[in-house]
C-alpha cells in the first residue's frame, strides 16, 4: 500500500510537470528520412571538424620539425605522461609485459617490491592505451613508438567526437549532441588535453565517459526486455574497457546509480532492473574494484605524512590543479562568458524539461565544479554539456520559430539553419588554431637520448626532477628515482631539499642512499636510526637541466621546509614564504666601464649599487659555464647575489638569493664547481644538462 502510494504521488507529479511544460516545440525533432540523413551529416561534421584540427596541427609540426622532430624525424609529444605509456608499450613489444618498465620505476622501490611479489606478468594490468600502441608500432623502437602515438591522436579525437554525440542522441536530442560533440572536442579545457603529441588517457577518456552515459539511458529506457538486457551488458562490458583504460571505478558507481534512477522512472519493474544490474555488475567487475576514491586524497591535503615525517604536498605546484575563477571556467568551456552563460540558461532549461535525464548528466556537469575542490584539470568533462546547452537553446529557438513560419519550404530549413549556426559559434569561439609546445625541447630530449650510450647500463640510477622521469626512462633504459606517478612521494622533497642546500657532502649522501636504500633509508638517516649497510651498489647519476632554472621556485617551494616542524624555510633577510628563485635581469654597457644599465636601473659593479639601492651581497662572473670572477660587497642590506654568465652559448645576468648561489644545484649546474670527494662531472652538455657521478 504504501508503495502504491508513492508512484501514484510521483505519476501525479509527472502529471503535473508534463502539462506545465509539454510544448511540441521543446520535444526532440521527430525522426523522418531528411531528419535522419540531417542527423547523419551532423554527426560526422562534429567528427570531421574534431579530426580535422589535430590533422592540421600535425601539419603544423611538419612545417616546423626543426621544434617538433628529432633529428632523426622522431615525433616528440606535449605531455609529461606520453613517455610513461610508450615506455610500457615498449617493454610489451619486446617482453609482452609491463613488468620490465615498471622496475625502473621510483627505483629501488618498486623493484623491491616487484621482487617480494613476483606477479604473473599480465597484459591486463598495463594500461590498454599501452596495449593498443604495442599493436600500432611497427617495432619497439622510440621512433616507431612515438610515430604510433602521434598517429593515433586524431583517430581517437573522431571517435570521442562520436561518443558525445551518442550520448545526447540516447537522449533524444542528436542535432544538439553534433554541437555538444563539436564544441566540447575543441573547447580550450579540452584541445591542449587531447591535441597533437598529447600521448595521455585524456585523449579518449570524455568519449568513454559520455558512450558510458548513453548506454545507461538506453538501457534504462528500452522498450523491449531483451533489448534492455542486452545493452546492459553492453554498458558493462564498455565500462570494463574503460576502467582497462582509465582506471577510476567511481565513474563506474555513479553510472550504475544513474541507470538504477532513470530504471525506476521509467520502468518499475524490479525483476528486470535486477536481471541488468546483475549483467551491468559482473560484466564491468565493479565489485571487485572498490569505490575508488578516498578522503585522504593528495587533491585535498596541504601536507603528506610519511613515517611521522610531515613533507609539503607537492601538487601545490602543479599548474594544472590550480583552481580558477568561475568566469575562467566559462571561458575554458564554451570560449566566452556571455556565450558560457548563455549556454548554462540553456542547460538550466533543458534540465527543468528533463530533471530524469538530467540527474543521469549531472555528473559530467558537476565536473566543473570540482574546480574548487581538486583543480582545473576535470573541467572538461563538462565542456559538451555546457555546448548542449547552447545547442538545445538554439534549435529549440528553431523549432519554435517554425510553429511560426507559414511557408513550408522556409520551415523546412529552420533546423538545418540553426544546426549550422551552432557549428559556426564552435568554430568562432573555440581555439581551432592553439598549437601546443613539445614538453621538453628536441635538444633536452636529445641528451637524456645521448645517457644511454655513455651511462652503464645495470646496477645504476637517474638522480633529476619528476617531470623527467618517464621521459629519461623511455629514452636511455635506464631506472630514475622519481617520475609523475611518485611525485608526490617523499624521493621528491629529499632531492629538492639537497638541491637547493649548500652541503655537497650531505646532498652526495642522500642521493646516494636513495639509490640504494630508497626513501625509507633516507628517512631513517633523518631521524637518527642505525642503518645495515646496504647490499646495493648502485651508481646514481645527478642529472641538472636548464629547465630547472625555471623550475626553481617550485624546487624550492618543497625542498624548503622542514619536514620535523611541518612548516616552511624562512631565508635571511626576505618576506615570509620566499621561494628561492632566478630573475633575469637584461643589461647592457654604459660608457662608464663600471656601470652597467640593468632593465632601467643603473648597476654599479664596483659598490653592488642597482639603482638608489645598495642591492647586491654579491657578484659572480662564468664563462661556459665556469667561474672566472667574483666579489663581495660589504655595504649591501639585502641578501641578494648577481651572476653574469658571458659564454657563447648563453648570455644571462640572473639575480638571485644568496642561499640559491651557494646551493648544490647553483653550484653544480652554473659554475661546475664539483667537490670531487663527493661529485663528478662525467657529461658537459651546458647550457642544456650536466651529468655528475655521485661519489
Amino acid at each position: 500500500m504504501l508503495i502504491e502510494r508513492f508512484w501514484a504521488r510521483v505519476d501525479a507529479l509527472q502529471h503535473w510537470h508534463s502539462r506545465l511544460i509539454d510544448k511540441g516545440w521543446l520535444l526532440p525533432a521527430k525522426p523522418t528520412r531528411v531528419m535522419v540523413l540531417l542527423i547523419v551529416l551532423s554527426g560526422l561534421i562534429a567528427a570531421g571538424m574534431n579530426g580535422y584540427v589535430r590533422y592540421w596541427q600535425y601539419d603544423v609540426w611538419k612545417q616546423n620539425s626543426q621544434i617538433f622532430y628529432l633529428d632523426d624525424g622522431t615525433p616528440l609529444f606535449t605531455t609529461t605522461d606520453a613517455p610513461y605509456f610508450l615506455g610500457i608499450a615498449q617493454a610489451i613489444k619486446r617482453d609482452n609485459n609491463a613488468q620490465t618498465f615498471n622496475e625502473k620505476r621510483q627505483y629501488p622501490n618498486i623493484r623491491k617490491a616487484i621482487e617480494q611479489a613476483s606477479p604473473e606478468p599480465s597484459l591486463r594490468d598495463a594500461p590498454l592505451l599501452s596495449v593498443v600502441l604495442s599493436m600500432m608500432a611497427d617495432e619497439s623502437s622510440v621512433k616507431s613508438l612515438l610515430s604510433a602515438g602521434n598517429s593515433l591522436i586524431p583517430i581517437t579525437s573522431i571517435l570521442t567526437a562520436l561518443m558525445i554525440f551518442i550520448a545526447f542522441g540516447a537522449a533524444g536530442y542528436w542535432l544538439e549532441g553534433s554541437i555538444a560533440a563539436a564544441g566540447g572536442g575543441l573547447s580550450m579545457a579540452y584541445l591542449p588535453r587531447s591535441g597533437a603529441g598529447r600521448i595521455d588517457t585524456d585523449q579518449l577518456n570524455l568519449g568513454f565517459f559520455y558512450l558510458m552515459t548513453g548506454l545507461v539511458i538506453w538501457a534504462a529506457r528500452a522498450k523491449s526486455q531483451r533489448a534492455s538486457l542486452v545493452l546492459a551488458a553492453l554498458a558493462g562490458a564498455v565500462f570494463w574497457l574503460f576502467d582497462w583504460w582509465y582506471s577510476k571505478p567511481f565513474f563506474g558507481w555513479a553510472f550504475f546509480i544513474g541507470f538504477i534512477w532513470l530504471s525506476f522512472v521509467c520502468r518499475r519493474n524490479i525483476k528486470l532492473l535486477a536481471l541488468q544490474s546483475v549483467l551491468f555488475l559482473g560484466l564491468s567487475g565493479l565489485p571487485f574494484m572498490g569505490l575508488g576514491a578516498s578522503g585522504d586524497s593528495a587533491y585535498l591535503a596541504d601536507t603528506l605524512s610519511f613515517e611521522g615525517l610531515i613533507f609539503p604536498n607537492t601538487f601545490d605546484t602543479i599548474t594544472e590543479i590550480t583552481r580558477v575563477p568561475f568566469s575562467e571556467i566559462l571561458i575554458r568551456l564554451s570560449g566566452s562568458v556571455w556565450l558560457g552563460g548563455l549556454s548554462m540558461m540553456g542547460l538550466g532549461l533543458w534540465a527543468v524539461r528533463h530533471p530524469a535525464l538530467a540527474i543521469v548528466f549531472g555528473p559530467a556537469a558537476a565536473f566543473a565544479l570540482l574546480n574548487f575542490a581538486i583543480g582545473n584539470r576535470a573541467i572538461f568533462y563538462s565542456a559538451p554539456m555546457l555546448w548542449f546547452g547552447f545547442g538545445w537553446l538554439l534549435l529549440s529557438l528553431a523549432r519554435y520559430g517554425e510553429t511560426k513560419i507559414s511557408r513550408l519550404n522556409l520551415r523546412h530549413i529552420a533546423l538545418p539553419a540553426a544546426t549550422i549556426i551552432g557549428f559556426v559559434s564552435v568554430w568562432l569561439a573555440s581555439p581551432t588554431s592553439y598549437v601546443q609546445a613539445p614538453t621538453f625541447d628536441k635538444s633536452t630530449v636529445t641528451h637524456f637520448q645521448k645517457l644511454d650510450t655513455m651511462l652503464p647500463k645495470t646496477n645504476i640510477a637517474i638522480a633529476s626532477w619528476w617531470d623527467y622521469g618517464y621521459m629519461s626512462m623511455f629514452m636511455n633504459g635506464r631506472p630514475t628515482l622519481h617520475d609523475g606517478g611518485s611525485q608526490t612521494s617523499p624521493t621528491t622533497y629529499f632531492i629538492a631539499n639537497n638541491l637547493i642546500q649548500k652541503s655537497q657532502k650531505q646532498a652526495a649522501l642522500e642521493l646516494k642512499t636513495l639509490g640504494n636504500d630508497g626513501y625509507r633509508g633516507v628517512i631513517k638517516h633523518r631521524l637518527g636510526e642505525v642503518q645495515q649497510s646496504s647490499e646495493s651498489a648502485t651508481e646514481t647519476y645527478l642529472v641538472l637541466t636548464e629547465d630547472m632554472t625555471r623550475w626553481m621556485s617550485s624546487i624550492s617551494k618543497i625542498g624548503a621546509f622542514d619536514i620535523k616542524a611541518g612548516k616552511p624555510y624562512q631565508f635571511d633577510g626576505v618576506k615570509p614564504n620566499y621561494q628561492l628563485g632566478y630573475s633575469d635581469l637584461k643589461c647592457k654597457p654604459t660608457d662608464s666601464p663600471q656601470e652597467f644599465l640593468c632593465d632601467g636601473d643603473k648597476l654599479n659593479i664596483v659598490t653592488g649599487q642597482l639603482g638608489d639601492k645598495a642591492i647586491l651581497d654579491g657578484m659572480a662572473v662564468s664563462k661556459e659555464g665556469r667561474q672566472t670572477g667574483g666579489q663581495k660587497f660589504n655595504n649591501a642590506n639585502t641578501p641578494f647575489v648577481l651572476h653574469s654568465e658571458i659564454g657563447a652559448s648563453i648570455n644571462r645576468n640572473l639575480l638571485m638569493h644568496r642561499d640559491l648561489y651557494f646551493s648544490v644545484f647553483h653550484q653544480l649546474y652554473y659554475l661546475n664547481r664539483p667537490d670531487p670527494k663527493y661529485f663528478e662531472l662525467v657529461y658537459d652538455g651546458f647550457p642544456k644538462m650536466r651529468v655528475f657521478k655521485v661519489l
